[in-house]
């Protein structure tokens, strides 16, 4: 199920507002359009204020009683095609020694950013959704944050009419948001502002790509039956049947070990609460973010590690399996781990410490499973 949330509870708060009055009745449009300032387009690529591909933006805040909320942002790519508009932000949020991860939709254009509840950034000096305006006050403003000076920012002043929340929103050039302040006689004075941002370059699909039909940029090798078979050096291999033993590897442990993997290779934790849980007898499944599941007995030992990754084979598919495998065994060497995903062998499993590891692909689809020798 995809979950969609805003960069902060700042700005989720701005979003339920505007959500609700999806619902509502206009009676107040035509009082309210009458004060409404001349709408003029403006001769600006709104696209250029979405982060690009792939941004990693950390941001501080507050929250009401004053606990410290970080934010980490990684601007990604939905494969295929038909979504070659559609830009994802992918985050996690850290609050009392807690932490919860979302996946934000939007459609980006030269036009505006939106998603489905608010057009978020819109290419003229004034648009309003229901109860909610959106004013563009400068498009060349300078900002200074915690990451440094930021020129040609792009100013929205954003108002909700039926609670009074007042948001000023400020948008830098290849960034994104860097900085939003909130105001309302309910919730008081906030900030939310970058503190850091990382930029690693992600080859976008060329005109020739968008002909093809694959739905990723890597190249795939293809059988008689149009099937994909490879990805680069990679073969599609064979998820291995499942045994029901169970492991000496503690389950916390090894989601310790594979979230280490994942932040130093792209700087982002596979792991952090359980989305849901599930009880087999007398074992439970833990699901996580990214299609992952992990199946524990009533002693917390690890028995099944599975991943269905459900954006198909790309390089952050083969980034998490990496990790995945990785937590298997302390010991297991780079190259090694290396050898299992790109072995170039088609209908092969592997043995990993304690488990038994396979993975799988298609056009649309890519799936690991360890088990239990």
């Amino acid at each position: 199920m995809k979950k969609r949330i805003f960069i902060c509870i700042l700005l989720l708060l701005l979003t339920v507002c505007s959500k609700e009055k999806h619902n509502e009745t206009n009676k107040n449009n035509t009082n309210a359009n009458n004060a409404n300032p001349k709408v003029e387009k403006l001769n600006i690529n709104i696209s250029e204020y979405f982060p690009p591909l792939i941004t990693r933006n950390q941001y501080n805040s507050f929250d009401m009683d004053g606990s410290k909320i970080t934010i980490i942002s990684v601007a990604k790519y939905l494969v295929g095609n038909k979504n070659k508009n559609t830009r994802i932000l992918e985050e996690t949020t850290y609050s009392n020694g807690k932490s919860s991860s979302t996946i934000n939709y939007y459609d980006v254009t030269e036009n505006q950013i939106s998603n489905d509840v608010e057009v978020e950034l819109k290419n003229q000096s004034f648009w309003e959704d229901h109860e909610t305006t959106y004013e563009i006050k400068d498009t060349n403003k300078t900002v200074y944050t915690k990451a440094g000076k930021f020129n040609d920012c792009i100013v929205v002043k954003k108002i909700d009419k039926s609670s009074g929340l007042l948001a000023y929103i400020y948008y830098a050039p290849k960034i994104g948001i860097i900085k939003m302040t909130t105001k309302s006689s309910k919730y008081g004075e906030n900030i939310m502002e970058l503190v850091s941002t990382k930029y690693s370059p992600y080859n976008e699909p060329t005109e020739k790509d968008e002909s093809r039909k694959e739905e990723d940029s890597i190249s795939m090798e293809r059988d008689g039956n149009n099937a994909p078979t490879s990805i680069g050096n990679a073969k599609s291999g064979k998820l291995p049947n499942k045994t029901n033993k169970s492991s000496t590897l503690n389950a916390n442990d090894y989601a310790k070990k594979a979230s280490e993997a994942s932040m130093k290779s792209f700087e982002q934790y596979i792991f952090n609460r359980p989305d849901s849980f599930e009880e087999e007898g007398t074992d439970q499944i833990w699901h996580f973010n990214h299609g992952i599941s992990l199946k524990v007995n009533d002693e917390v030992k690890l028995k099944e590690v599975y991943f269905d990754y459900e954006n198909g084979p790309n390089e952050e598919a083969f980034l998490i399996a990496r990790a995945l495998i990785i937590g298997l065994d302390p010991n297991i060497e780079d190259s090694v781990n290396e050898s299992i995903l790109f072995t170039g062998k088609e209908k092969a499993t592997f043995e990993v410490g304690e488990f038994k590891v396979g993975f799988e692909f298609d056009e649309r689809t890519f799936k690991l499973l360890a088990i239990v020798k």
